[in-house]
């Protein structure tokens, strides 16, 4: 009986964490298509605007670094950081030979990703930003649940002189 009680006051109080009031599902929607050869996807979403991402693989990456940035940029204000910019290198290992040898699904063996923050905070303010993004990024997790090690490391930029 306590626990009916003290869920929803939870609840709200996430809500307003997270600044909404009430709970909700955003349902995401795309249309795809692919060259004839498979070497090239095209995706156009919510402002049927019509994107080419390449390999359906390079997707993958781009659409983990693009949800890593936004991630961090929405919890970067958690821990008073500024972010001015945000630079992604990822990389992926793939190994095709078990696909074709055994026919079973195939995922990404490991993903390195380099991240350069551009921002007011200390390396170390960068180094715990990459901690909650690790946890809370929706993409990163569904890697980490499929079997995808991930290895993150963020520095912060260096200031040019001039």
């Amino acid at each position: 009986m306590l626990l009916k009680k003290a869920l929803p006051v939870y609840c709200v109080g996430l809500r307003r964490a997270f600044g909404t009031t009430s709970s909700s599902v955003e349902t995401y929607k795309i249309t795809a298509s692919s060259s004839p050869d498979g070497e090239t996807s095209y995706i156009s979403g919510k402002t049927n605007t019509e994107h080419k991402v390449g390999k359906p693989l390079e997707a993958i990456l781009a659409t983990l670094s693009g949800c890593e940035n936004t991630t961090a940029c929405y919890y970067a204000k958690t821990l008073d950081m500024e972010i001015r910019s945000m630079s992604f290198h990822t990389e992926a290992d793939y190994e095709t030979s078990r696909f074709y040898s055994t026919g079973e699904p195939n995922i990404f063996s490991q993903i390195r990703m380099n991240v350069e923050v551009d921002t007011d905070g200390t390396q170390e303010d960068v180094e715990k930003l990459r901690d909650v993004v690790a946890k809370q990024s929706p993409v990163q997790t569904m890697l980490n649940l499929a079997g995808v090690n991930i290895q993150s490391t963020w520095t912060k930029m260096k200031k040019e002189k001039h």
